[in-house]
């Protein structure tokens, strides 16, 4: 195993297998025990006790197999969604030389980011059952566990199962990634979002929507859901002569994975459809099904969402079409407590910028502000001009990152990441140009 990835809680993967079929048994864990506790209506059992042929990861590997069950983390399935589009993505976080056969003793193991490194977490196999079925998060193909089993891994991480009720679906994918997530307000939106879309989604980022609600999940009239997380899977121009201008379309999938979809426009069998040709049904994978799956106009995405989080994984990805430049970049590692800033020497305009400018590009990713922090931690960075003007965007949000853009003069400014809260945190500073950075501490 790569050692830069750190055991959680120490457990050791290979040594605890060996030592269970050395003694001819199978794994249970010692340090995730809360999860029947918390549940005393369900039976525990294991995917041997339900299936005569269990499969942990099967080779035709769909989205469209994971569903969502009794547990409020849809935020969670609709990121995990996304990963079987990017099978890279997948692997390193589920491990595929896993299975049930001759070697199976109860145990497997996942990977996710977390304080600015990998980790890997161990878990036994005894799921939740509740009616014959899983309770939680499941497969919608019989005899497939894996989705359980990494909902529970991601349980376990986070101290139980009742710790992902709620939360944000940036975050979800960042940790099931190690990317930046960032997040567009659809009621303000920039006027290119669709493009932003597009290009993100060539450069496979991963793509979540949601929409927001008070108290409890809702049901809207054209099928919809409020308080709820979707995942975008696919970002789509469709172009036909019958048309009176392109259709921008987005396929979003509902983590309940059943017939509660979009009944508008270019929903399942709706009359748009009728003026694409078969070969284009065919080339986006057109299916209309009760899967949770369907497509909708952005017009109506803009007005029906809330908000949409891209998860960057390359820097291709966060920088869009100024990725064919060779970016500089600089990496800090302090505390909120210190009050740092880092002053950031810009002195050469980006290579043919008809205004001569320089790109400047800052993500501060804090290391101890999990999503278990409290709601009232907020982070901010605050970027100053040598005049000691704050340049806009300056946001303070109850988010884990944040990712601020700018094309500014040649000249010097100052980065001061803020928070209300005193944990570690990551600064990156990007630039096309080579630039020069100096922290010092602020006095008050």
């Amino acid at each position: 195993m790569d050692s830069s990835i750190c055991k959680w809680l120490e457990q050791d993967y290979d040594k605890i297998k060996a030592d269970c079929l050395k003694n001819k048994k199978l794994f249970v864990d010692p340090k995730f025990t809360n999860f029947i506790e918390e549940n005393r209506d369900c039976e525990v059992k294991r995917p041997t006790e339900l299936c005569q042929t269990p499969h942990f990861f099967p080779q035709d590997i769909s989205r469209l197999d994971i569903q969502q069950g009794e547990l409020g983390d849809c935020w969670l399935v609709a990121a995990i969604v996304t990963l079987p589009q990017h099978l890279k993505l997948l692997e390193r976080v589920v491990p595929k030389d896993q299975h049930y056969s001759e070697d199976y003793a109860g145990i497997f193991r996942f990977r996710f980011w977390k304080h600015g490194g990998w980790v890997e977490v161990v878990v036994d196999d005894r799921l939740l059952i509740k009616g014959g079925q899983e309770k939680f998060a499941r497969s919608t193909k019989s005899c497939e566990y894996w989705i359980a089993l990494v909902e529970k891994a991601y349980a376990k991480l986070y101290g139980s199962y009742k710790m992902l009720e709620g939360g944000d679906p940036g975050v979800a994918m960042e940790d099931l990634t190690g990317g930046i997530s960032e997040q567009f307000c659809l009621a303000n939106a920039p006027s290119n979002l669709f493009n932003i879309l597009y290009q993100s989604s060539i450069r496979e980022s991963l793509l979540t929507a949601s929409i927001y609600g008070d108290g409890r999940e809702k049901i809207t009239p054209l099928g919809l859901v409020k308080k709820h997380a979707y995942s975008i899977t696919k970002v789509h121009v469709v172009e036909h002569t019958s048309l009176p201008k392109k259709a921008q379309l987005l396929r979003i999938k509902n983590p309940w994975a059943n017939k509660m979809e979009w009944k508008g426009p270019w929903s399942d069998r709706s009359p748009q459809w009728n003026a694409i040709s078969s070969s284009e049904k065919q080339e986006l994978g057109l299916v209309f099904e009760n899967d949770g799956e369907f497509w909708i106009s952005f017009e109506d995405f803009q007005e029906q969402f809330t908000a949409v989080n891209i998860c960057h994984i390359t820097l291709e990805s966060l920088f869009g079409h100024e990725c064919g430049a060779h970016w500089y970049k600089n990496k800090f590692e302090d505390s909120f407590k210190n009050k740092k800033k880092f002053v950031v020497t810009l002195s050469q305009p980006d290579e043919g910028d008809p205004e001569s400018k320089c790109s400047l590009i800052v993500a501060l990713v804090p290391k101890s502000l999990g999503r278990d922090r409290s709601r009232d931690d907020h982070i901010a960075i605050h970027i100053y001009d040598k005049d000691d003007n704050v340049l806009p965007p300056d946001p303070s949000i109850n988010s884990r990152d944040l990712v601020q853009r700018h094309k500014l003069p040649p000249g010097q400014y100052a980065v001061k990441p803020r928070s209300n809260g005193t944990g570690d945190y990551l600064l990156h500073i990007y630039t096309e140009q080579r630039h020069d950075v100096y922290n010092i501490k602020e006095e008050y």
